[in-house]
């Protein structure tokens, strides 16, 4: 199968840094992938995520999406293609959800950015798929932590993308929320057909639901495969410097629960 996006040996650095964020890394994305990266704050995660969108542009290696450098795309290609959905910001400005939402369609918009019947109708699809339909007229400061992250992903859906990038999408969230928010990704992700790479701290929360896990440290790959293959104690000490344990609890299929050693 060929890759949907393809990294390929990526450094890259801040010029006011004391060298490479990122270093030599190459990775690849399927279509159908549910991939979650993890690791220690300051391993360059977040950087990771937008030079494999675009936003950033490394200063050695390519990222590739159907086999063409990003570059080659243009704005409105990428965002065709590509949602990201990013911690929540701070909401202090007067839009609608509906609003707030169709400005997912801005990569269809045309020369005069007026929205056809077409982009209404993908904004409708988007809130129904995330159950915000009745709050399409609600502004957005008067929505709840859950519901804005909602509002977030009915923004990406409105997009169409082949590949969903989520930063920290559980952040700031309570467990019911967090759970919420991944169980409706993967409900939308088999529905919809699209990929799937999220960034996250809670390890133990996403490894429900990831096909592939990579462990990210220092800039570079420390692991990467199916979570069977990735989850150990040794590479979680290695990743984030204490010791871990690793339970298996063995239902329809396996399940872990990493915790740090007492």
């Amino acid at each position: 199968m060929n890759p949907l996006l393809q990294a390929i040996d990526l450094t890259f650095g801040y010029p006011s840094g004391f060298g490479p964020i990122v270093k030599n890394v190459s990775l690849l994305l399927h279509p159908g992938d549910f991939v979650g990266v993890v690791g220690p704050n300051g391993s360059g995660k977040t950087t990771l995520l937008r030079l494999l969108y675009g936003a950033l542009s490394p200063d050695s290696g390519e990222v590739r999406l159907h086999g063409r450098s990003l570059k080659h795309w243009g704005n409105k290609g990428l965002a065709r293609r590509i949602a990201v959905v990013g911690q929540e910001p701070f909401w202090n400005f007067p839009i609608t959800v509906h609003d707030f939402v169709l400005q997912g369609r801005y990569p269809y918009l045309g020369r005069f950015g007026f929205e056809t019947e077409r982009d209404r109708t993908c904004v409708d699809e988007a809130l129904r798929k995330v159950s915000l339909t009745e709050l399409a007229s609600r502004h957005v400061q008067e929505l709840s932590a859950g519901e804005r992250q909602r509002m977030l992903l009915a923004r990406a859906l409105a997009q169409q993308p082949e590949i969903f990038m989520l930063d920290e999408p559980t952040a700031n969230l309570d467990l019911r929320y967090q759970i919420e928010i991944l169980q409706l990704m993967k409900q939308l992700q088999q529905e919809c057909s699209f990929t799937v790479l999220v960034i996250s701290h809670e390890v133990n929360l996403i490894l429900g639901f990831v096909k592939r896990l990579i462990l990210f440290k220092a800039g570079g790959l420390l692991a990467e495969g199916e979570p069977d293959e990735v989850v150990t104690a040794e590479n979680f000490e290695k990743l984030f410097g204490v010791p871990f344990q690793v339970s298996t609890i063995t239902e329809e299929r396996k399940k872990y629960w990493i915790f740090p050693s007492p």
